[in-house]
């Protein structure tokens, strides 16, 4: 018997969610709690995780042109041959935007 009702089609109820914000927690990572996970690696450099750790944020906060604003800034100091660091990031990059439930890096 048939109740004539396409389980599979069944709409789910839109549940928002709330965006990350100041107001939620900030994952830190230890150098010990890192080095345990083995060959596990992030595809960054200390120098982004300086830039993330002294805007307190986590690289799953970032917008898709966050990261490559702090790579870009990292690549041209290595090009003119002196050290990247945050201060210097800072100066260029000093306010730091949330649009759309991420943030970014605006001069």
């Amino acid at each position: 018997m048939s109740t004539g009702v396409n389980h599979s089609t069944k709409k789910r109820k839109y549940k928002p969610r709330n965006p990350p914000g100041l107001d939620r927690a900030v994952i830190s990572w230890k150098e010990e709690e890192f080095q345990n996970l083995g060959n596990f690696r992030l595809p960054m450099t200390k120098f982004t995780g300086e830039v993330l750790t002294d805007y307190v944020l986590h690289i799953s906060q970032i917008n898709a042109l966050g990261l490559p604003r702090i790579t870009h800034f990292e690549f041209i100091c290595k090009a003119i041959r002196i050290e990247s660091t945050f201060e210097m990031f800072n100066v260029f990059f000093y306010f730091v935007s949330y649009t759309g439930g991420f943030y970014s890096f605006n001069s």
